[in-house]
């Protein structure tokens, strides 16, 4: 409705400049003494122009006359476009706001709605590493989706192939769907990275990757190797035990180790 009262008085304007112009020249066509010259064109040219204000911005006439039309329609497309920073903080706040959600549906135990908003904001967000991480073991934990859990380690692979967390994880949930023969080389580049980023030995992280490169060895009857990985795991676990660790993480997997190194010992 705005742009229709803008536009009305518009149109009576260029109405009344054209009809006041054409009515000149009606004068000085009705009657035969009146010649029709230059100025007489230039009406004829004034009674025009209104109308072609949507087209020129501007008309020269002789003697230097210029008229200039403001251009009171639309705003062009560029005048029209959100700016690239307010567009970019709009959908960080979406993007955060369904995040938000995703959370509360997690900790609500609703894990198909906490999924459904994690794979939205993905949508606003695709490089964001913590979220893949996040439903990668939801998919791969709580889900026992391993096909998405792996889908969402190699995303994140693609733009940090260095990112431990998602190689770990992939390895893991590559041994629960197509066995150890192939997470056992994706564990050993793991190793390299943790190695290369100079992870400490003594640190649970190195102890878990012990021990499932131990399982993955024992399962490719590579036995000699199999009890390598279980004594330092063991010794790992201990070493944190002793050190304070009270979490009971060690604990659990110490057991694990413990039991899988004594079979082979039969």
């Amino acid at each position: 409705m705005k742009n229709l009262f803008k536009q009305i008085p518009i149109f009576w304007l260029k109405l009344s400049i054209s009809s006041i112009a054409l009515g000149v020249v009606g004068l000085r066509v009705a009657f035969p003494d009146i010649k029709i010259d230059i100025i007489s064109l230039g009406l004829i040219i004034l009674a025009f122009l209104p109308w072609c204000a949507e087209l020129i911005e501007s008309a020269k006439f002789p003697g230097g006359w210029e008229v200039k039309f403001k251009d009171h329609g639309i705003p062009k497309s560029s005048d029209s476009t959100i700016p690239e920073s307010i567009e970019r903080s709009d959908k960080e706040e979406e993007f955060h706001r369904i995040v938000a959600a995703a959370l509360q549906y997690y900790n609500t135990d609703r894990l198909d709605l906490a999924i459904s908003c994690g794979e939205d904001a993905l949508r606003i967000k695709p490089t964001d590493t913590n979220l893949r991480n996040w439903l990668s073991i939801i998919y791969g934990e709580k889900l026992n989706n391993k096909e998405k859990a792996i889908f969402h380690c190699n995303k994140i692979l693609e733009t940090e192939p260095k990112n431990i967390s998602a190689m770990f994880n992939l390895a893991v949930y590559t041994n629960h769907s197509k066995g150890s023969e192939k997470s056992l080389p994706i564990y050993l580049k793991v190793e390299e990275l943790m190695r290369e980023q100079k992870i400490p030995e003594d640190s649970e992280i190195y102890a878990k990757l012990n021990l499932f490169i131990g399982h993955d060895y024992r399962f490719i009857n590579n036995i000699t190797e199999a009890k390598k990985r279980y004594e330092k795991a063991v010794s790992i676990f201990q070493q944190r035990i002793k050190a304070g660790d009270r979490t009971g993480v060690s604990e659990f997997w110490l057991k694990d180790a413990q039991k899988n190194l004594s079979e082979l010992e039969k």
